[in-house]
């Protein structure tokens, strides 16, 4: 039960940029129902992921979605566009960040990119990386006004076309009580130092 809150309240944070779209979710597995948020909310929603098992439960409750390794396999083609790319803690696990975005973009040419990454100045931080960390990198929100544009578009000489229209603070919304309720007040009272990024992306067009 709190397990499916949570995914409630991290749904309700990107609803406005899924509800009625097409949206394509690019490693959509969370050990958790966040992505049958996305999947329902939808119009039309196309998974892909490297975790076997998370395939194969979209794709038994009647949705689309594709087994693949994005780093060892590269990026598979679609047979339609999007409107939205949804990436939600996937930049932080990659080793070759720049080739990805890279790749992604000479493929999709969606009107919105959303993309969640872990926030460097989370309150937390140093805590948590002593403990245990399978991130390879944390983003400020000037690293993403600079990097996402400068990487992902300017290579494909789409620089003007889309641009980092907004950054938000998220809250974490944890599985534990006692972290959930630490992370929310500090996070309600410095917002800066909440857990995690959320980058829009939009077409200027």
């Amino acid at each position: 039960m709190r397990n499916q809150k949570a995914s409630y309240n991290r749904y309700e944070q990107v609803k406005d940029f899924i509800i009625g779209k097409s949206v394509l979710e690019i490693g959509f597995w969370d050990h958790n129902d966040l992505w049958e948020y996305h999947a329902r909310g939808a119009h039309y929603w196309y998974g892909i992921d490297f975790n076997k098992e998370a395939v194969q439960l979209a794709q038994n409750k009647g949705f689309d979605a594709i087994q693949w390794d994005l780093e060892t396999m590269g990026i598979p083609k679609a047979d339609r566009s999007f409107d939205c790319i949804l990436m939600r803690h996937v930049l932080e696990h990659l080793d070759n960040v720049v080739l990805f975005l890279v790749k992604l973009s000479e493929y999709y040419h969606p009107k919105m990119i959303v993309i969640e990454v872990p926030n460097a100045g989370w309150w937390a931080l140093p805590f948590y990386t002593a403990i245990t960390d399978m991130h390879l990198d944390y983003h400020s929100p000037l690293h993403v006004r600079e990097f996402l544009p400068r990487h992902f578009y300017e290579i494909t000489k789409r620089a003007k076309i889309l641009n980092v229209t907004e950054i938000r603070y998220l809250h974490s919304f944890g599985t534990t009580f006692f972290g959930h309720f630490v992370d929310y007040i500090i996070g309600m009272l410095f917002p800066k130092l909440r857990r995690n990024l959320l980058c829009i992306l939009k077409n200027k067009g």
